[in-house]
């Protein structure tokens, strides 16, 4: 049997007026800086296609210190963020590292919380996200210019490309020793 368009009904879409304060809530793309009188364009995001590449690229590295060292190079350029930072959790020891040793009590008690918990941090142009399950072996600290925040959609990308590096960031950490 045939559908035409004629023996369907249509939904009918209703529009709602949106309010200032509705507006201002919505999700807005970053916004590149612009130079006075020259309009700002969106940044251009990554695509899945990337961050998997980025992903399965980490998988060539042999030790936990090259990894780290080529991810945040990498990170940088693939996100278009100022700053990225891995951070690896030592559990039974109750230590954090980084590639220039071991944390600071502050910066050890926010990404214990965040790995422990499994739930991501946004403190201003600085994102701190679990990389895998709770209580995961690592975080990412992500840092964008001061004043610019992460959209949704580059909030799910980042969270997507943490369950792909989790695994190969796992068994790194497991095999090293600080």
């Amino acid at each position: 049997m045939e559908i035409r368009s004629s023996d369907r009904e249509l939904p009918r879409v209703r529009v709602h007026p949106v309010t200032a304060g509705e507006l201002m809530r919505m999700s807005v793309p970053a916004l590149r800086v612009a130079k006075p009188g020259v309009l700002a364009t969106p940044m251009a995001m990554p695509s899945m296609h990337d961050l998997a590449k980025l992903a399965r690229d980490l998988t060539n590295e042999s030790s936990l210190w090259s990894a780290v060292r080529w991810l945040q190079r990498e990170l940088c350029r693939v996100l278009r963020v100022s700053d990225a930072l891995c951070v690896w959790i030592d559990w039974p020891r109750d230590a954090a590292w980084t590639l220039t040793g071991k944390v600071g009590p502050q910066v050890h008690d926010l990404v214990t919380q965040v790995a422990g918990r499994g739930r991501r941090e946004v403190l201003g142009s600085t994102l701190v996200e679990p990389l895998g399950p709770p209580p995961s072996r690592a975080v990412l600290a992500l840092r964008k210019s001061p004043g610019v925040t992460f959209g949704e959609t580059e909030l799910v990308m980042i969270s997507a490309l943490g369950a792909g590096i989790a695994p190969t960031l796992d068994k790194l950490i497991a095999s090293a020793r600080p």
